[in-house]
């Protein structure tokens, strides 16, 4: 429910205005992040605001203006994330750091043969990215794929 409500607040204040300021852009790109920063899956924000900006432009802005839209949200949301991906890198050793394709790899691949905690800890090293868990055996991932 935080997550949705953190969405929420940022297309509020995304479309609070008739023509957002870079305030109300900032807002929307911090509450944004909040959002990503509680769920990993809150990223296709990141995506789907500069698309809304650039193609959709439901503000009629012109081109240039769109543009500095979308690089106002985008500068402000890898700012505020800044914090958290600095730590993850110094120590992980990476910006984006996680490991949610291993809850994927569970849920396809072990969930009712092998308890959580023994994939967690045992199974799960031989997964080491989200395409290789997408590619392990495509057509559980990808149901209408033909082997």
């Amino acid at each position: 429910m935080s997550f949705n409500a953190l969405l929420m607040a940022s297309i509020y204040f995304l479309f609070k205005k008739e023509d957002p300021s870079l305030k109300e852009i900032a807002w929307s790109a911090f509450f944004t992040a909040l959002a990503y920063l509680t769920r990993y899956n809150g990223v296709f924000m990141l995506l789907a605001i500069p698309v809304v900006f650039l193609i959709v432009n439901p503000f009629h802005s012109g081109i240039r203006r769109r543009f500095s839209q979308a690089a106002e949200f985008l500068a402000a949301f890898f700012l505020f994330i800044a914090p958290w991906g600095i730590y993850c890198s110094i120590e992980k050793g990476s910006f984006f750091y996680n490991k949610n394709y291993l809850n994927i790899a569970y849920e396809m691949f072990a969930k009712n043969r092998t308890g959580w905690d023994q994939f967690w800890f045992s199974n799960s090293v031989q997964y080491t990215s989200l395409a290789q868990v997408a590619f392990f055996q495509p057509c559980i991932v990808f149901p209408h794929c033909y082997e």
